[in-house]
Formats: C-alpha cells, sequence, structure tokens
C-alpha cells in the first residue's frame, strides 16, 4: 500500500500531519494504491493524476506499509476494528485515468475527530518514511 504525496504534505523534508487529513478519515477514507497491482510507469501515471487532482505542483515520493500492517492497526478497546481496507478501483471520468489499484481505508462506522485524530497519528507512525517512487520498486 502506497499514499502518494505532494508538495503539499511538506514542510523542507518533513512529511506534515496533512498526508492524512482528519477530514477525510472522518467522512472519506485515506485514498491508497496496491503497489503490487501496477508497475512503475503505471504507478507515475497514477501518482501525476492524484497530484494534479489535489493542484499539488510536484509528487515528492510516497509512504509505503503492507496491507497486513494497516489491518493490524486502529483497533477499538472492544475489538472492533476502526480501519477496514477494500478495493475501490477507479474508473476514467472527466480525464483522470482508470486505477484498477485503488482502494479506500475506512471506518466501517461513524467515527468523531478524537478517534480520526488517533487513526491518523497511527497512521504516520506505521507507515515507512516518505520515498521516492523509483525506490519503491528497488526494495
Amino acid at each position: 500500500m502506497v499514499r502518494v504525496l505532494t508538495d503539499h504534505h511538506y514542510r523542507g523534508a518533513k512529511v506534515l500531519n496533512s498526508a492524512f487529513r482528519v477530514s477525510d478519515i472522518i467522512t472519506e477514507g485515506v485514498s491508497l494504491t496496491r503497489l503490487g497491482m501496477v508497475d512503475v510507469v503505471e504507478f507515475q501515471a497514477v501518482a501525476e493524476s492524484i497530484r494534479l487532482a489535489a493542484g499539488a505542483n510536484e509528487v515528492r515520493g510516497a509512504l509505503a506499509l503492507s496491507a497486513a500492517e494497516l489491518r493490524q492497526l486502529a483497533w477499538d478497546d472492544d475489538g472492533t476494528r476502526k480501519l477496514c481496507l477494500f478495493d475501490d478501483p477507479v474508473q476514467s471520468v472527466d480525464g483522470e485515468r482508470d486505477n484498477a489499484a485503488h482502494c479506500m481505508a475506512v471506518s466501517p462506522r461513524a467515527i468523531d475527530e478524537a478517534d480520526a485524530l488517533e487513526i491518523r497519528q497511527q497512521l504516520l507512525d506505521v507507515f515507512t518514511e516518505a520515498r521516492y517512487l523509483h525506490e519503491l520498486w528497488a526494495a
């Protein structure tokens, strides 16, 4: 799983909390890409599409982790998940590219801002450090 980062997600070399917006966690979920479903050329095109949609100047890199790692975080005290992962392929609309590798991490129930802040911190804690896109295939 990777989260594409643009210049909007950085201050200097530091990844900002905005890499995972609280409002997205509450309402829409976190948009991710399954790296194993695309090659490097297709992923670069997906990243560029994300940059354009965000109105950003450049793609700066990506945060990466496995689906298993994502599923292990964010559990409630009663043993229910705060995040579920599901495939959400994007069909081209208004010039956007198809993206069969797109997936979403969403809450299975309504959450409040406190829950979303906790989930965001967990996401920031477990995603590996930001890497350049070409480095994702070198590992």
